[in-house]
């Protein structure tokens, strides 16, 4: 079985599915990603196949284009996202002739990848649709919060049509439990949990860190920058007990930040499973991959959402006692402070991870995602 994979090209959405493409390979399957060059080593290390995408199929495109403090203003980010993913759509069939060529079984489409959605009306080819978040279809919750937030009419289509997916089969990448109309989805969405495995392309920390003393991880993502917010952190933790590791992305100047605290570790880009295997506490923006990844390990988030689903990220969290949240707005030295001490001490919060962690680990991983593929392939046969 040949599968091919069309994965929105930044690391929250292609993490997960690089897992699935490794197990799929370890069946003596093979996986072939079209995806931009940033991606080649990490594609190739699983054993998956690799071809090129120009950078412009990127929704990392608009920060590129337009610059990370446009990040800042989620209205604008939304609105030049969907201009971005609108001009994807016009100008996919350049990628046709390239994916023609390639003779595959199954397309696994990202459900934000317009461009694949847009090539698969041409491809008489079985697909599956595959969200790294919230399963979104049209009456999901998340649309409807978006729709409130929104107020037009005109915005919310463009988003239902980039956005929402609903093929045969949808692999969603998080536990039923943790998906909030999770009922009222059919069959057809296999809630197959987080999809980890070990990244040997990522460099490590490059320091040692003392076991004697607690480990906070602090990161917006690969994406995001905020030099105010990580200042701020600064300020909250410096010459505490907690060996601080901040993960301030590839956008942000390090020298901006000093002089850098002597308990603290600031870098660009951070192994973040290795450290979130040590950390005993996680301030994170609350996207879903490294909300996942922070489960998995059973260490408490503090969840302080940026755009996008993390709102509905953070009420997640709260809902199932599983750590804490903030607004961007609400964040100060003392809330920061507080937010830790409850993520920490709170023992109903050690109690529900401990019980996610069993959800999912039920959720099956990589091997139930590929197994449900493979019967999905036979069934058109």
């Amino acid at each position: 079985m040949k599968v091919l994979f069309l994965i929105q090209s930044a690391h929250g959405h292609m993490n997960p599915s690089l897992a699935i493409a490794k197990e799929l390979v370890r069946r003596g399957e093979r996986a072939i990603f079209f995806t931009i060059p940033e991606f080649r080593n990490a594609v190739e290390a699983v054993g998956a196949e690799y071809q090129p995408i120009p950078e412009k199929f990127s929704l990392g495109h608009v920060v590129k284009e337009h610059g990370i403090s446009m990040l800042n203003d989620p209205d604008k980010f939304m609105k030049l996202s969907l201009q971005i993913l609108q001009s994807q759509k016009e100008q996919a069939h350049e990628l046709l002739e390239p994916l023609v060529r390639v003779d595959t079984d199954l397309i696994v489409y990202d459900h934000m990848c317009v461009w694949a959605k847009e090539l698969l009306k041409s491809l008489q080819i079985p697909s599956v649709a595959y969200f790294s978040s919230f399963a979104m279809t049209e009456d999901s919750v998340f649309m409807k919060q978006r729709a409130r937030i929104v107020n037009d009419e005109a915005v919310m289509a463009k988003i239902r049509e980039f956005f929402c997916a609903n093929d045969g089969l949808n692999l969603v990448m998080i536990p039923k439990i943790f998906q909030p109309d999770s009922e009222s989805l059919g069959n057809h969405f296999a809630f197959v949990g987080p999809q980890i495995t070990e990244r040997p392309t990522q460099p490590d920390l490059g320091t040692t860190l003392d076991p004697d003393r607690p480990i906070m991880y602090i990161s917006l993502g690969s994406i995001l920058s905020n030099t105010s917010f990580y200042l701020t952190c600064m300020e909250a933790f410096a010459d505490t007990e907690w060996q601080v590791i901040m993960n301030v992305g590839p956008g942000t100047n390090i020298e901006s930040l000093e002089p850098t605290p002597n308990n603290f570790i600031i870098r660009n880009f951070v192994p973040q499973l290795e450290v979130l295997k040590q950390a005993q506490v996680f301030i994170t923006h609350g996207g879903m991959n490294s909300t996942m990844e922070s489960l998995w390990y059973e260490v408490p988030p503090i969840v302080i959402p940026q755009s996008s689903d993390q709102p509905l990220v953070a009420e997640r969290i709260k809902k199932l006692g599983l750590g804490t949240a903030l607004s961007p707005s609400d964040v100060s030295v003392e809330t920061l402070r507080e937010a830790v001490d409850v993520a920490r001490t709170e023992s109903s919060i050690k109690q529900n991870l401990a019980q996610m962690k069993k959800e999912l680990l039920a959720a099956g991983g990589p091997a139930r995602a590929v197994t449900l593929l493979q019967e999905y392939v036979k069934s058109y046969r």
